[in-house]
């Protein structure tokens, strides 16, 4: 159970706490997580899907874990409102790549795919320089020089 305090753009203090990590039954990920609004007792519990996990392989940040809990995920040098995955690498973009999963008519993922921002460097995976592929399970992408693997969950 991990407890974390955050502050919304209006400067309010929230406790959030990560309630429960499981599956939802259709092999989807999901966490629970309850948050205390500022100034009040009452308990909000949102649901968050897990799309996928990076895993850093080199680097200073080598097995570092990132999420990719939201259906587009920017990844970029420096993390801000817009890129959610931040990799410490000079030969990385600011804005290098996206993630974005495909989902059927039912809401189910039917596959998840990088695509090039125009960086600098290109986008790789798996050896090949890409603008947009669908990505594998275990497939590793390359931003700069730095390389993470890819998990589907």
């Amino acid at each position: 159970m991990a407890e974390k305090v955050w502050r919304d753009v209006s400067g309010s203090f929230w406790d959030t706490t990560v309630s429960s990590v499981g599956s939802d039954g259709n092999g989807d990920m999901d966490e629970t997580i309850s948050t205390i609004a500022p100034d009040s007792d009452s308990t909000v519990a949102l649901r968050r899907q897990l799309y996928a996990i990076l895993v850093q392989l080199n680097g200073p940040r080598k097995f570092e874990l990132y999420r990719m809990d939201k259906r587009h995920t920017l990844i970029g040098r420096t993390r801000s409102d817009r890129v959610s995955i931040a990799v410490d690498d000079r030969a990385v973009s600011s804005i290098h790549c996206k993630l974005s999963v495909e989902q059927d008519e039912d809401g189910r993922v039917k596959a998840i795919a990088v695509e090039d921002q125009e960086s600098e460097n290109g986008t790789w995976v798996n050896g090949k320089l890409v603008e947009r592929a669908k990505l594998n399970d275990r497939d590793v992408l390359r931003l700069g020089e730095t390389e993470l693997l890819f998990i589907q969950i």
